[in-house]
């Protein structure tokens, strides 16, 4: 089990102006690494999460403050090679039993 963030105000990120990005996630980043132990790798989960919550501007921010990977909400696969900056999600439900084989 990993442990990550979700940004320290919780505010759709593509709102913010770059300073306001830049002191939220910032602020997010410091409190994790500064409460929690260590890890190998850093993942976060978008605000919100739909395809409209961040942007590559974002995602610039989050690769500096040093986090690994991000999640968003919106449903779907994730193939090799995909952005690891954009992971999708699938319910529980979306998953036949040939695909955990």
């Amino acid at each position: 089990m990993s442990m990550g963030g979700q940004s320290h105000e919780y505010r759709p990120l593509t709102t913010l102006t770059r300073g306001q990005l830049e002191w939220d996630l910032g602020r997010c980043s410091g409190l994790i690494r500064t409460n929690l132990d260590p890890q190998d790798l850093w993942p976060f989960s978008y605000p919100y999460g739909k395809t409209d919550s961040f942007n590559s501007e974002v995602v610039g921010v989050l690769r500096r403050m040093g986090f690994h990977c991000a999640l968003c909400t919106e449903r779907g696969g994730n193939v090799p090679g995909a952005d690891v900056f954009a992971i999708r999600r699938m319910h529980g439900n979306q998953i036949t039993s040939a695909a955990v084989q």
